[in-house]
């Protein structure tokens, strides 16, 4: 029986890259299209690795030697026939894996201070920082958007009393540099953090709710 290798497979396990596959296929603000996904990977063709993956980085150039391979295979195809193959699904899973790689490295670098040689900016260094920039605000609205729910789940109290519309709190991630250092003044809870965002209209407008919410019963 012949063993095929599957040589993504580590990359393929971690969680950030299932985040990250999603997050591509997905229809958010700020994904690239297909075209730009494509022009992506085909830049990563044809780069050399020298002064970009650390000696404790070896498993990582091999998976990137192996990825580089099927993307410059595939970079002397037609223009047709890469877009049979490169389809959007196909796309963001490659760029996934681009995007863990230089994750991994760049934490290697940071372990490793005295590799000066590490530190050089190469073409295909550059091409990684491209990857981070275009993914990290979509990844930071992933986190805001997971945090809005584990609010919402969590009721999360609110001194703006909303009646309608998403919470405000819900969209303030909480942030223990930001905490308050006095209690809140309605149950005295010690972990509370204003939301300098949100605006004085809307606060006025919320409490002009409440105050015609509750008229009938007070006038009662």
């Amino acid at each position: 029986m012949e063993i095929i290798e599957q040589w993504d497979q580590r990359l393929k396990s971690t969680q950030q890259y299932k985040i990250a596959v999603v997050l591509l296929n997905s229809r958010k603000q700020g994904v690239p299209s297909l075209e730009k996904m494509m022009d992506y990977l085909l830049a990563f063709a044809g780069l050399s690795t020298e002064h970009c993956f650390p000696p404790e980085g070896s498993k990582q150039l091999e998976e990137f030697n192996k990825l580089q391979d099927q993307i410059q295979l595939d970079a002397t195809k037609s223009v047709a026939g890469r877009r049979r193959k490169w389809t959007k699904s196909f796309c963001a899973e490659k760029i996934a894996m681009l995007i863990i790689l230089h994750h991994e490295l760049r934490a290697m670098r940071e372990r490793n201070t005295r590799n000066r040689s590490s530190k050089k900016m190469t073409p295909l260094r550059r091409n990684f920082m491209t990857l981070a920039e275009m993914y990290h605000p979509l990844y930071e609205a992933h986190l805001a958007e997971q945090q809005a729910e584990e609010n919402k789940r969590r009721r999360t109290p609110s001194l703006n009393y909303q009646l309608t519309g998403v919470r405000i709190q819900d969209m303030h991630p909480f942030d223990s540099c930001k905490k308050d250092v006095s209690l809140c003044p309605v149950c005295f809870h010690g972990s509370t953090m204003v939301c300098t965002e949100s605006n004085e209209s809307a606060n006025e407008s919320n409490a002009r709710e409440l105050l015609a919410a509750i008229k009938p019963f007070v006038d009662s």
